[in-house]
């Protein structure tokens, strides 16, 4: 019997926070595959699958601002790896525009159409929904407002179309698509929330074909990780790609519950965790390698009803949880809304590491006291290297938005009515507290100096709100600041 399975890997980061530090990205047009293994005709036992990594982003070149990331074309290429160890056959591109988007898809269905087998189509990249459709992001998109994704984004389910018509054996789709992609403040703007009046963040839920298994790197409507600081690869594609070399023989219900497993361990610290999940309508058995048994009897049968189960019961506690989630992220916009409304407030905690001087419009970091004492040359580097995900950041910001104070910007700051440390509370009405609107500030006498932007090094000593000139040399703490000047 025939039967598909699609895949679908979220990513993006979107979430992701997602702190992106691995950076090997491929440069290029996009117009060409990186690497391309051309298939024979496949006969019923051939298993061919398309790779594609994009993350040569430029944010400038849409609207949505959707920028390069580290990890989706290291995903693309170590999957490929493993696939190819698992007997697949596999077409790799990276960094590819529409155009070379669409003929990879036509080369990949022409190759399935001529038999059976395995299809296995793999995306690692930008990727949001609009209007309830999942659409995946090419390079050089031409984005200035939501209608146009219908042009320049490729529709998720259109490439299931295509392999589902091409022929009648199992179909995979993974689906990466879900780092860090629309910024938490986009709709913030009210030509932003005008024009793509209907774009959502993270992928929707899609259904699953007969025979077909949708396996999502995170829950529908949310963003999933990527690359953690100093890794290579999106925390669900590490935890497949560990599945996939130790697992491969296991029923594909048992590799996917080691993976969430695997996964939702890693995030449990995190704002939000990250649970993978599946949608499956298959009959048979499935394995990505070798099945250990390839009887499938009623005592598997029925260890498949209890994982499905099982699942269904993780969805609806995570359905609990996001709904409980959704609720006391709109308690706290009415909270700062609030807050803005009351010109008399001094900060704004916007809820997502971040706090708003009122006063300057300068946006401070939340935590005063992410870094330690460092020299200032590292402390300059600190801060332009911060970005989303680091130091309890979920603004959506990169690196190079950061920097050391000014002089100005530091006095300006100061509350001469206090000291120890010299600083108000977010109303304004008395001094700071822990976590009113700032944590970790340090006020003591040895440990309350702070450094300052400037040619030469300067320093302010926040006990008592002083600034000083004091060369380059000695160890400062480090808070940092972005917008203005």
């Amino acid at each position: 019997m025939h039967y598909y399975l699609i895949i679908l890997l979220s990513l993006n980061f979107l979430i992701t926070g997602c702190s992106q530090q691995y950076n090997t990205r491929a440069k290029g047009s996009g117009t060409q595959p990186t690497t391309v293994t051309t298939p024979p005709a496949p006969d019923n036992g051939t298993r061919l699958a398309l790779l594609i990594g994009n993350d040569n982003y430029n944010k400038n070149a849409n609207k949505l601002k959707l920028g390069a990331l580290d990890n989706p074309v290291n995903d693309a290429r170590d999957m490929a790896k493993a696939l190819k160890g698992l007997g697949y056959q596999v077409i790799l591109r990276t960094n590819v525009n529409k155009i070379a988007f669409n003929q990879a898809v036509r080369d990949f269905r022409q190759g399935l159409s001529q038999g059976g087998g395995v299809g296995l189509f793999y995306f690692s990249g930008h990727g949001f929904q609009y209007e309830n459709i999942n659409y995946l992001m090419p390079l050089q998109a031409d984005i200035r407002q939501g209608i146009d994704i219908k042009e320049e984004a490729l529709k998720a389910d259109a490439v299931l179309q295509q392999m589902q018509v091409a022929h009648s054996g199992v179909n995979i789709m993974i689906l990466d698509a879900c780092r860090d992609s629309i910024p938490d403040d986009f709709f913030n703007d009210r030509k932003n929330k005008g024009a793509f009046k209907g774009l959502g963040t993270g992928l929707t839920q899609m259904n699953a074909l007969r025979g077909s298994l949708i396996a999502y790197s995170t829950a529908p409507n949310t963003t999933a990780w990527g690359g953690l600081p100093g890794e290579r690869n999106s925390v669900y594609t590490k935890y497949l790609l560990k599945a996939l070399k130790t697992k491969a023989h296991l029923n594909y219900a048992e590799l996917f519950i080691e993976v969430r497993k695997q996964v939702s361990a890693e995030t449990q610290d995190v704002e939000v965790q990250q649970m993978p999940w599946e949608a499956n309508s298959l009959t048979k058995k499935f394995c990505f390698g070798s099945c250990q048994d390839e009887d499938w009897d009623r005592e598997g049968a029925a260890e498949l009803k209890l994982q499905q189960d099982k699942l269904a019961r993780e969805r609806a506690e995570l359905e609990r949880e996001r709904a409980a989630e959704s609720e006391r992220q709109r308690l706290e916009q009415e909270k700062r809304a609030r807050q803005r409304a009351n010109k008399s407030y001094r900060y704004t905690d916007n809820g997502d590491g971040t706090v708003t001087d009122n006063r300057s419009g300068l946006i401070w970091m939340k935590n005063a006291n992410c870094f330690g004492r460092q020299d200032w040359k590292t402390a300059m580097r600190s801060a332009a290297n911060l970005a989303h995900g680091q130091c309890g950041l979920r603004d959506g910001s990169r690196r190079g938005m950061w920097r050391l104070p000014t002089r100005d910007e530091w006095k300006a700051m100061m509350d001469d009515r206090y000291s120890w440390p010299a600083l108000s509370n977010a109303a304004g009405t008395g001094q700071w507290k822990e976590g009113d609107a700032f944590l970790g500030v340090q006020s003591g006498f040895l440990s309350s100096w702070y450094w300052l932007f400037t040619p030469t090094a300067w320093d302010v000593n926040f006990h008592d709100g002083s600034v000083l000139g004091s060369g380059s040399t000695g160890a400062y703490c480090v808070w940092a600041v972005r917008g203005g000047h």
